[in-house]
């Protein structure tokens, strides 16, 4: 299934080529975050392994693509059905289950991205049809369309804002929760740390403390240290 040039058809080779562009930074900054993120509850299984190629890009744009078809539903390597909809994460766990040592970090960060833009929680990344259409129109853009397989942006594109309210709603939901959860794990840290510090301080106070109780007396025969309960020890320094 030839993702990239259906989008190409659809979207217009500009805004095809913001999206990838976007794309190959967009799935590495969540791979990072999500890495991260299991680092700080004690999984550093992710922050230690390598993920390479394109296959996190593909999966940005499986998303668009499917939410753009109009067919119904999709076959997974011919053994079942799903929802086209549903296609992109049915791929992500039957490679997953054919090939274990694919990135599932990575095709995961791929879909994550391509939700984000679908529901238009990228949008301030990406230039306006408007904008578009007007710099197709510039002259030093004319070496550029002449290419072959340039695909002007089509007049009747139009930008998936239907669904878009409550897909901003729901990300700033989850935002909310994510910033929520560092702030609890923060406070966690802090805690049992502060209460290291705490019974430092208090062991070094009373050692202090057991410094200043004993009165030094200078005889003779040495240093007489009278502790608090009255009694005497001579030490011979």
């Amino acid at each position: 299934m030839a993702i990239g040039s259906k989008l190409e058809r659809k979207m217009g080779t500009l805004s095809y080529a913001f999206t990838v562009l976007w794309s190959v930074l967009l799935t590495s900054l969540i791979y990072i975050g999500v890495a991260f993120f299991m680092h700080m509850f004690g999984t550093d299984d992710a922050m230690y392994q390598h993920s390479v190629g394109f296959s996190g890009v593909l999966f940005h744009l499986s998303v668009l693509e499917a939410y753009q078809s109009k067919e119904s539903s999709r076959s997974v390597f011919g053994l079942f059905r799903v929802p086209t909809k549903a296609y992109p994460w049915a791929l992500l766990i039957a490679l997953q289950v054919a090939i274990p040592n694919v990135s599932f970090l990575g095709h995961l960060a791929g879909i994550l991205a391509g939700t984000l833009q679908l529901f238009g929680a990228l949008d301030f990344l990406f230039p306006s049809i408007e904008f578009m259409r007007k710099m197709e129109l510039l002259e030093w853009m004319a070496a550029i369309l002449s290419a072959q397989g340039f695909v002007m942006t089509p007049d009747n594109v139009s930008e998936p804002r239907e669904l878009r309210g409550a897909a901003v709603l729901a990300a700033g939901i989850f935002s909310g929760l994510f910033a929520f959860v560092l702030n609890l794990v923060e406070t966690v840290n802090f805690c049992i740390r502060g209460r290291d510090n705490t019974t430092e301080e208090g062991d070094s106070q009373m050692s202090d403390g057991d410094e200043e109780e004993q009165v030094l007396l200078v005889g003779s025969d040495g240093i007489w240290l009278e502790h608090e309960d009255g009694t005497l020890s001579l030490s011979r320094t």
